[in-house]
């Protein structure tokens, strides 16, 4: 996809599939003039690349649209397959640019609740009718909220984190409330999120290990640096001291919590003699965690290591 405009052309392709983009040496997404901006958004990529001109907002990227068939001549030619694995096609459009009511089969164009990518709609019933993931930021954390239309046969939901939206780390994975054939909330907090860039993707399992990813959203943290503190000691068995140089806050919140996120303590402190003592319990599991302290708006992070 190129625009080679040299004034303000804007370029704007939704709800599509790139498949088999991958020979090329040169960019697959470029925006000539930075006047002008090429907006791919809700489209799914087999690969991508570009320049800042570029808005690439909703999409998959770096994905496999899982077609059951890429043989021209097959009758299920570029449909969407939903089973053992299920394309993260199905479902990932933006309704307010459905081409039409129908799709090129002539079948309708939205079947559960959104608009499937590429040309033809998936029309099987799937487990999870997804409606909306949203992303923000509340209080230094990130606060993610989901909401499905109906569920059947899931199991549960995985949310995971990555700096670059390409490589992602898992940090929590939620149980399903069980088969629903009405409106169910979600939410889960990251109370470590990064300096910066974060992307947050949401996916959902079947019983049968059938895994579909549903939406990504983004936020970028600029935190404000925390009255400058040091860590003692370091590693330590279940007790650690956060000193302060010279701090003239009363109070402090620390969240300590492992690598995948999952929160193992948090508790406002209070500083003496500027120092405040933290103790993890005797029944902490020995390894690295992540040390979140808050001073008003100001947060700073330190690594701790527990060891037997």
């Amino acid at each position: 996809v190129f625009n080679a405009s040299t004034g303000t052309a804007n370029g704007q392709i939704y709800n599509s599939i790139f498949y088999g983009n991958l020979a090329d040496s040169r960019k697959d997404i470029y925006v000539f003039s930075t006047a002008s901006t090429l907006s791919l958004r809700n489209s799914l990529f087999e690969d991508v690349s570009g320049n800042g001109g570029t808005d690439r907002a909703n999409n998959i990227e770096n994905g496999n649209p899982e077609f059951i068939s890429i043989n021209p001549s097959d009758a299920n030619f570029l449909r969407l397959s939903a089973n053992n694995p299920q394309s993260p096609a199905i479902d990932a459009g933006d309704n307010n640019f459905a081409a039409g009511t129908t799709d090129l089969a002539g079948n309708i164009r939205i079947n559960n609740t959104t608009v499937d990518l590429g040309a033809y709609e998936n029309l099987t019933v799937l487990p999870v009718q997804f409606i909306s993931f949203n992303a923000k930021i509340e209080n230094n954390n990130a606060l993610l909220n989901w909401t499905v239309a109906s569920e059947k046969d899931n199991d549960y939901y995985t949310i995971e984190r990555s700096a670059d939206g390409k490589t992602f780390t898992p940090l929590k994975r939620v149980p399903s409330k069980g088969n629903a054939t009405s409106r169910t909330d979600y939410t889960f907090t990251d109370v470590n999120p990064l300096s910066g860039a974060n992307y947050y993707r949401l996916s959902q399992t079947d019983y049968d290990g059938t895994r579909k990813e549903l939406a990504v959203d983004y936020l970028n943290f600029e935190l404000s640096a925390a009255p400058s503190s040091i860590i003692y000691p370091n590693p330590t068995k279940t007790e650690f001291s956060i000193r302060f140089a010279g701090s003239k806050t009363d109070y402090i919140s620390v969240n300590v919590s492992d690598l995948t996120g999952k929160l193992i303590f948090n508790k406002s402190l209070q500083i003496v003699n500027d120092a405040a003592t933290v103790n993890l319990g005797s029944n902490i599991t020995p390894g690295n965690y992540i040390v979140s302290i808050k001073s008003g708006n100001a947060v700073e992070r330190k690594v701790i290591s527990i060891v037997p």
